[in-house]
């Protein structure tokens, strides 16, 4: 072989380990920003995850309620009977979220054509809409026993709700040491047979502790929440098991009841 041809060889050789060095540098790279760009949108996934409230996850309708200054409002049926009033409204709805979902901010409702509301009492306002005017009232809805189980049983925990029985939660409900039952319309019935049968919903029980309870105690696990009322307590997690996996589990106990027994 000719001494150039050799020379030539060796050159395009050289080029061509060049030019593969050069694209297995561009994959590593590539990979690394693709791992890094997928932890990245698994920690905002995450952390998103942290903030939601609940949220139910099927169409079912829980009445029309608008939110004013955190109290919630909710529609009764029933027509306003005054003639004469003043043409400014007291307040505006500013948003509206799914007809399934308590409304969490001042001025928002859950139903469409609210435009806004008059107050007529401190437990009572009345919204414009293409029917009249509507009277909605803040009132309790409901009402929680709970009854000590301990030292009857031996395994205190016991599932209240499984979130395969219902499309409307992705977490699960328990009782720890208790029975769970809620006064609704002076019926008492069980929390699990309420819930089922859409006559209340977690959003609802967690949104009154959220108003009863402002200064409730938030662990740093991804935002737990303890609620401590005289009669029980409440603990709505949101525990980060790993970026894929959080526990948004809702136990119920005795006022004595701690997240550390779970």
């Amino acid at each position: 072989m000719k001494k150039n041809e050799k020379i030539m060889i060796c050159v395009l050789l050289l080029i061509l380990l060049l030019v593969v060095g050069i694209l297995a540098f561009s994959q590593t790279k590539m990979q690394k920003n693709i791992e890094a760009d997928v932890d990245n949108k698994s920690s905002i996934l995450a952390a998103n995850s942290v903030n939601n409230d609940i949220a139910g996850k099927d169409n079912t309708p829980i009445g029309r309620i608008i939110n004013v200054d955190g109290m919630l409002y909710y529609d009764t049926g029933r027509l306003s009977e005054i003639t004469l009033r003043c043409g400014t409204l007291d307040g505006n709805v500013t948003s509206i979220v799914k007809e399934n979902e308590i409304p969490k901010k001042d001025g928002e409702a859950n139903f469409e054509g609210a435009r806004g509301y008059q107050y007529v009492n401190t437990n009572t306002i009345e919204v414009p809409t293409d029917e009249g005017w509507i009277i909605f009232e803040a009132k309790e809805k409901f009402t929680i026993k709970v009854y000590d189980k301990t030292p009857k049983v031996d395994n205190k925990v016991n599932k209240i709700l499984d979130k395969s029985e219902t499309d409307k939660y992705d977490y699960n409900v328990y009782g720890y040491g208790v029975n769970v039952n809620v006064i609704i319309d002076k019926e008492e019935i069980s929390l699990r047979q309420a819930l089922l049968e859409n006559k209340i919903t977690m959003e609802e029980i967690i949104s009154k502790a959220d108003k009863d309870i402002p200064n409730a105690l938030v662990y740093r696990d991804g935002g737990s929440k303890v609620y401590k009322y005289e009669l029980y307590t409440i603990i709505k997690l949101n525990k980060i098991i790993d970026v894929q996996k959080i526990n948004k589990d809702v136990y119920i106990g005795m006022p004595d009841f701690d997240i550390n027994d779970i």
